[in-house]
């Protein structure tokens, strides 16, 4: 078991908790919670009929203490205060609380501090589900082929809560997670958290949640925090064609590799380029050097420019951590993610 979680394991035993947000995620969180120790605290704004009977009475019988209804946030006092990413950080309520000493966090930078493996993330507007998945059956793919017992992990805004899995996760694994601007928004960076992720990618950056974001500067600056912690020698995966994110190589304190469906990005000061040119995915690794062929395009299943470029971050998140036959044998299996085009049948040539 590592350090940060025997550590965590040590500080969360008789601290109160309090858990915000009483979705289907946040339930095996409160399970762990409770194995750990904690005095847990379950706050909701539905009350106990929209809740569903079962579930709060699952919940009573646990320990836990309820607090539902409008005045969820009512004397906010625990030690920890665990929210779901929907709910904004800078209500009110938690700024008193946090004066008062309650340190706010969430399910998923709880994990990522004490996280051992190694860590993809991806971000974006659009593509993101996608791309995380092909990253991890990349990932999960190499691993067979090399009957390797490393495991690969998914999560974070897919999947299953990982918080609860966390002793389970060893240094050598890897760790694929998609990442929401609610969920970065709040994300703490420097030395308070462990560096992560090993690999950041955005996708793009487009017009977005501007009903939960005040404004685009904001949500902007959320999808950078993906990379604000990354360690040293770290991989930024960034869209050539998207001015936005073009444009956060300026910040980035990492090796970026741009990628680009219309032109060849320009590589300096050691970053490099993923590129669809002639039918072919391609990788440059120097301005000086020869580019060379990754995929071809015509081996993707899926359809869609779009797709191109998800395979195109895909690559150039998983570059050297898998072989280049793994990259083609995904693109000739994946059939895309369920309810993202997908294909059910032909009829009448349609």
């Amino acid at each position: 078991m590592n350090e940060r979680l025997q550590k965590f394991y040590r500080d969360i035993a008789q601290k109160t908790v309090s858990v915000i947000g009483l979705g289907i995620s946040n339930l095996p969180v409160i399970d762990f919670l409770l194995s750990c120790g904690a005095d847990v605290v379950a706050r909701d704004r539905k009350d106990e009929t929209s809740l569903g009977a079962e579930t709060v009475q699952a919940l009573k019988d646990k320990g836990v203490r309820l607090r539902l209804g409008a005045e969820y946030l009512d004397d906010l006092c625990e030690d920890i205060i665990i929210k779901s990413p929907g709910i904004r950080p800078d209500l009110d309520e938690f700024k008193q609380a946090t004066a008062k000493g309650s340190a706010l966090t969430s399910e998923m930078e709880l994990f990522l501090a004490l996280c051992p493996a190694t860590v993809f993330a991806v971000t974006g507007s659009d593509g993101k589900t996608t791309t995380t998945t092909l990253i991890y059956k990349m990932l999960a793919r190499q691993c067979e082929r090399e009957q390797s017992s490393r495991r690969v992990w998914v999560g974070g805004n897919i999947g299953r809560p990982l918080l609860p899995e966390i002793a389970s996760v060893s240094e050598e694994d890897y760790v694929v997670l998609e990442l929401s601007s609610f969920q970065l928004q709040a994300m703490k960076t420097g030395r308070q958290i462990a560096p992560w992720p090993y690999v950041a990618c955005v996708t793009n950056v487009t017009p977005n949640h501007l009903n939960w974001h005040t404004d685009m500067a904001e949500y902007i600056n959320a999808k950078t925090q993906i990379f604000q912690n990354q360690p040293c020698g770290g991989r930024l995966v960034l869209n050539y064609d998207n001015e936005i994110t073009k444009g956060m190589a300026a910040e980035a304190h990492s090796h970026i590799t741009f990628f680009s469906s219309n032109t060849v990005p320009s590589v300096s000061d050691g970053n490099t380029a993923i590129y669809r040119d002639n039918g072919q995915i391609f990788f440059l690794a120097d301005k000086n050097e020869e580019p060379f062929p990754i995929l071809t395009v015509s081996d993707i299943l899926v359809r869609g420019d779009h797709n191109i470029e998800n395979f195109m971050t895909a690559i150039a998140a998983v570059r050297g951590y898998v072989d280049p036959d793994t990259i083609t044998e995904t693109a000739r299996t994946f059939g895309g993610v369920e309810h993202r085009q997908e294909f059910v049948a032909e009829i009448d040539g349609i």
